[in-house]
């Protein structure tokens, strides 16, 4: 069940329109961004506690080095920050498709060609990822999106 509601604005700049995928460490929401409208993905992290000043400045730090991530099967981060709970959000680019975890609980296993293909993908994307010094960390079908002809 999603935290956020959709017409919440997250921190004075990204109005909630609809969540797309709730995981479990967060909520992704399609969201439009301050004055401009533009459309963008948000990704807003499960939190209840508070994050201290160092914990803030590491999450920080992170989503400067995944914003460094120049790829075509990676989300563009644009911004990240802290709503007004303290949660921590990422900003992205528009995420199509849906998740793959999703994918395969509404389809069944997928053929072995399909498989290869988003693995291959996935490989390449975290071959970039890993020439920049960025670690994903936690990667599983809950967390990777597959457009509709994966």
């Amino acid at each position: 069940m999603p935290r956020l509601v959709a017409g919440d604005v997250v921190d004075g700049r990204y109005a909630l329109s609809q969540c797309i995928a709730v995981q479990v460490d967060g909520e992704i929401w399609e969201v439009l961004q301050g004055r401009v409208g533009r459309v963008l993905s948000l990704k807003s992290f499960a939190w209840t506690g508070t994050l201290d000043d160092g914990a803030r400045a590491r999450f920080l730090a992170e989503a400067r080095a995944a914003a460094r991530v120049r790829h075509p099967h990676v989300a563009e981060v644009v911004d990240a920050g802290f709503d007004a709970v303290g949660a921590p959000y990422v900003a992205m680019e528009p995420l199509g498709g849906e998740l793959l975890a999703d994918r395969l609980a509404r389809r069944g296993r997928l053929s072995l060609g399909r498989a290869v293909g988003i693995v291959l993908r996935m490989l390449d994307a975290l071959d970039c990822a890993h020439a920049l010094g960025v670690v994903h960390g936690h990667l599983d079908p809950t967390r990777v999106f597959v457009d509709r002809k994966s």
